[in-house]
């Protein structure tokens, strides 16, 4: 994949998303890439893998599967809700609806739609309480609206009538408020739940010096155009729609049948501007081809508690049943020792007399 600063923007379909608000390429300013489910709010604060101009840097990433148990105790979105656009969605706004998906958009974050996660969830709804509270949009949260004099960013010091003392209380009222840790935690117990099934996908990168030459160059850049616009005719005419008749085909077309890809215009060139390192070469590899699975279990099931329940009867039986032996051995001791006892005394008492009566006869 190629792409030029200027428009920041990575042709790999879904996966692959950069900022279209971040600055030109320099050794201080970096683009960011990150891999992350379709549909999904890319984390570039949090995920975001930094790409060096002027340089080919390659992305290997896993992807793992996690799967999580529906319990009352830590209940989770099942992915039907997800699957359905009344029960998708988390805003009263207009969201889009695209057939072909196995999910529905769940918020809007300046009128693009996303699919619901956790964190996301948690953000808007702490959106909606900094708007109502504080009068203005956090600008890493979700942004239901378009910033304007009347709602504008919390920390935005632009416009002609920039009012310091406004400023100064808005982000007091954030501080104070709508971004305290037991609110999040309040939404995470309760609005938003994680999802049942998720993936997640651990990336990592690696650069290398790319010593490409123009007409290399050229050509990624017209296959990456090509299959924006290809992409972009499917999605505006439906899938049904010929994809020949896409300008993008025409410059895949081009491609495979130029017999001299080195051979390029003088403009083509002066189009890539490569002064100054201002490209960036990105391969996406992922690591294997299976999936890793991370499945939480119940730790005791059905059939773990009718087991324990009857250890625990065999062993209350069989402590009864032990129990009751050593009573009855120990009553029949006890009345045997007794009688044995009565008879000694007995016996020694008529060997008493005994002797008492023979020696009164002697005298």
């Amino acid at each position: 994949m190629f792409f030029n600063c200027r428009d920041s923007a990575l042709a790999f379909p879904i996966l692959a998303f950069t900022s279209a608000s971040d600055p030109p390429c320099s050794s201080m300013m970096l683009s960011s890439v990150v891999v992350h489910e379709p549909g999904t709010y890319p984390d570039l604060e949090r995920e975001g893998l930094h790409v060096e101009p002027g340089k080919l840097n390659e992305i290997n990433y896993q992807p793992v599967l996690w799967k999580r148990l529906n319990t009352p105790q830590n209940p989770c979105r099942e992915e039907f809700i997800d699957r359905n656009p009344e029960l998708a969605s988390i805003t009263d706004h207009k969201l889009s609806r695209l057939t072909g998906l196995d999910f529905a958009y769940a918020y809007n974050d300046l009128n693009v739609s996303y699919r619901y996660t956790q964190s996301q969830c948690i953000l808007f709804h702490q959106q909606e309480d900094i708007i109502k509270e504080c009068g203005c949009q956090y600008i890493y949260n979700p942004r239901p609206k378009y910033p304007s004099n009347n709602l504008p960013y919390c920390g935005s010091i632009l416009g002609g009538d920039f009012d310091i003392l406004a400023l100064a209380k808005r982000i007091q009222c954030l501080t104070s408020g709508p971004l305290n840790v037991t609110v999040r935690s309040q939404y995470e117990s309760t609005l938003c739940h994680p999802r049942c099934r998720y993936y997640t996908y651990e990336s990592t990168i690696s650069v290398t010096t790319w010593r490409a030459v123009d007409w290399q160059l050229h050509w990624l850049r017209q296959l990456n155009r090509a299959f924006k616009s290809m992409q972009y005719d499917v999605k505006i005419n439906g899938e049904d729609w010929n994809i020949t008749q896409s300008n993008g085909f025409h410059r895949w077309k081009e491609y495979y049948e130029k017999d001299n890809l080195t051979n390029i215009s003088a403009n083509a060139i002066n189009d890539l501007n490569l002064q100054g390192d201002n490209f960036a070469y990105v391969v996406l590899k992922r690591r294997a081809g299976d999936v890793r699975v991370s499945q939480e279990k119940l730790v005791l099931s059905i059939s773990v508690l009718l087991s324990r329940i009857g250890g625990l009867c065999s062993l209350s039986i069989g402590l009864t049943a032990a129990f009751l032996v050593e009573l009855i051995e120990f009553t029949y001791r006890l009345v045997t020792t007794e009688r044995s006892n009565i008879k000694h005394n007995k016996s020694k008492d008529h060997k008493i007399d005994s002797n008492n009566i023979s020696g009164g006869a002697a005298i």
